[in-house]
């Protein structure tokens, strides 16, 4: 069908002020239109409020300067509901924006309101997901599938959301996303802290460590902003390490690290030891276990990866530990 591009409106869950648009990404797509033309790549209903685009609100920034928004388009225009509108806006974001803070959270925060307005919350009590033989109440959307099991990960909610996306939506990934958009509204929050880091996993452990040493928003900020200048890692204790740094000051930090790393000896040659000697039994079966029965088994491959995976882990302590040896005699 033929319309007009200022006759376009955004996806009607697409919150602008919590998920703006990318301008690096309009430029590409504008070189893209004028070099390869306009592809009907935009899906689109008709509504009271005009037609209304379900994906693609980049695309259309981008029509709107390669061809002005007085020029027509052709698109595909259905008859879509609401549910069918917000889960292909879901989907479309897990496709290209799966480890974006931003966009994961504002896809969660949307579907969460979506569902609470026809599915308001409820305790409920749900014999079949307790424990020990007790009954104990859960919040839960109203009106849909309660799920058969329980996970201790993450909520009912967060099951529910799930299942109702469709299994690309990880329910403990949604559930992460619940807890840092309601730190986030009490207030505990910083949400620009918590997007300006590299990944998921960064805005998971963030969220823990500012919950646990209390960091007010320009602490949460000074340490985001260190997490991106020092590359620092998303396990856990590295990022514990800059709040402290932050609240207690670097030599702190400094005992705090000094301390994990001792803990983490101990431990990690307590573990080596029975690798090493289940490694070994292994290693007795390696012609049976690299022959054709075995090796192309799903545990096989599986094994092979993270040997591999430990491998480059002891390559780098070592390769480390020789580069320290050596300064050594030199000096």
């Amino acid at each position: 069908m033929k319309v007009k591009i200022s006759d376009l409106k955004p996806n009607p869950f697409r919150d602008i002020a919590h998920y703006p648009i990318d301008q690096s990404k309009v430029e590409s797509l504008i070189n893209s239109i004028k070099e390869t033309g306009f592809w009907d790549n935009i899906l689109a209903r008709q509504t009271k409020n005009g037609i209304e685009i379900t994906y693609g609100h980049h695309r259309l920034e981008a029509l709107k300067k390669a061809l002005g928004e007085s020029a027509e388009v052709d698109i595909p225009i259905h008859d879509l509901s609401d549910d069918t509108m917000l889960r292909i806006m879901a989907e479309e974001n897990n496709d290209l924006y799966a480890i974006s803070i931003s966009v994961v959270d504002e896809t969660i925060r949307q579907v969460k309101k979506y569902l609470e307005n026809g599915h308001p919350l409820k305790m409920m009590t749900i014999p079949s997901l307790s424990h020990s033989g007790q009954t104990a109440p859960f919040k839960a959307f109203s009106g849909l599938p309660i799920p058969k099991k329980a996970d201790r990960r993450c909520s009912i909610i967060a099951l529910q959301i799930a299942d109702w996306l469709g299994k690309n939506w990880s329910a403990i990934r949604i559930y992460e996303a619940i807890l840092r958009i309601q730190d986030e509204e009490g207030g505990n929050l910083d949400r620009q802290a918590i997007e300006s880091l590299p990944s998921l996993t960064h805005g998971d452990q963030f969220r823990k460590v500012v919950k646990k040493h209390r960091l007010t928003k320009p602490q949460q900020r000074r340490v985001a902003k260190r997490i991106m200048e020092k590359n620092v890692s998303s396990v856990g204790p590295n990022i514990e390490i800059e709040a402290i740094a932050e609240v207690a000051g670097p030599e702190k930090a400094q005992e705090k690290k000094s301390k994990d790393l001792a803990d983490l000896i101990v431990d990690c040659r307590k573990n080596s030891e029975a690798l090493l000697n289940k490694l070994k039994t292994l290693a007795e079966y390696a012609e049976d276990f690299c022959g054709p029965i075995y090796s192309k088994t799903l545990e096989a491959i599986s094994l092979k990866t993270n040997l591999r995976l430990v491998r480059f882990s002891i390559d780098k302590i070592l390769g480390k530990e020789k580069k320290n040896e050596t300064k050594k005699l030199k000096a």
